[in-house]
């Protein structure tokens, strides 16, 4: 038996061994998809603390590398595609990816990063100075911004974008935005919207996630 599962034995009474090896044949038995969700690498935006929502920016010398480096790490999960959002800093990523792994790749408008309206272009020290960021930081889901998207429109484009492509593949490398993809976990974990800062991955970062019909479990850190 693998160690981690004998790990997670130890300790229990016997009802809790058999759920556990109830739950492991479930897993096993079900067709398992697996979804590798990668931040984009970084851009000078990032470096310099600036927002960038859907504002278009390339990657920096820095984000080049880290994209290699997680890119050569990605060709031992032995994916079917490769999904991206269409902004240049993730499908730059995604390129290298896909040539790397040599997988197909396909770009979409759905996993772009979370609209930021009238704050795109500004530095995050700017924005903190804002009444409105107080409600940004603790209660995201309640913030009416103008010219952005709500954290809820975001999570359901981009929760539908992924699964609607997983139909039809068992293992997908999803390259998007670090708000993008923390809403998503959020969803497979069915955890509020307002806990979306406890997810948000750094660049380049790697979250895989498992998907069965009935189970989904989410390994929330570089696999």
């Amino acid at each position: 038996m693998d160690l981690k599962y004998a790990i997670i034995i130890k300790g229990y009474s016997r009802n809790g061994v058999c759920n556990i090896f109830k739950w492991l044949w479930r897993c096993f038995s079900i067709d398992l998809k697996t979804l590798y969700l990668v931040r984009h690498g970084q851009t000078d935006a990032n470096l310099n603390q600036v927002v960038q929502g859907q504002t278009d920016t390339p990657l920096n010398e820095t984000g080049l590398i880290q994209a290699r480096k997680v890119a050569e790490k990605l060709k031992s999960v032995h994916a079917d595609m490769v999904l991206s959002s269409d902004l240049s800093r993730a499908a730059q990523t995604a390129e290298v990816i896909a040539k790397t792994c040599g997988l197909p790749m396909k770009l979409t408008k759905d996993l772009r990063e979370m609209s930021l309206g009238v704050w795109e272009g500004k530095r995050f020290e700017e924005i903190a100075q804002t009444p409105l960021s107080k409600i940004w930081f603790v209660k995201p889901s309640r913030l009416i911004l103008e010219g952005a998207e709500s954290v809820k429109e975001v999570q359901e484009r981009v929760v539908a974008a992924i699964f609607d492509t997983l139909k039809d593949h068992k293992t997908l490398i999803v390259v998007s935005h670090g708000l993008a993809i923390a809403l998503f976990i959020l969803y497979v974990k069915k955890l509020p919207l307002d806990s979306m800062w406890d997810y948000l991955p750094d660049n380049t970062f790697v979250s895989k996630v498992i998907v069965t019909e009935e189970l989904t479990s989410v390994v929330q850190n570089d696999f």
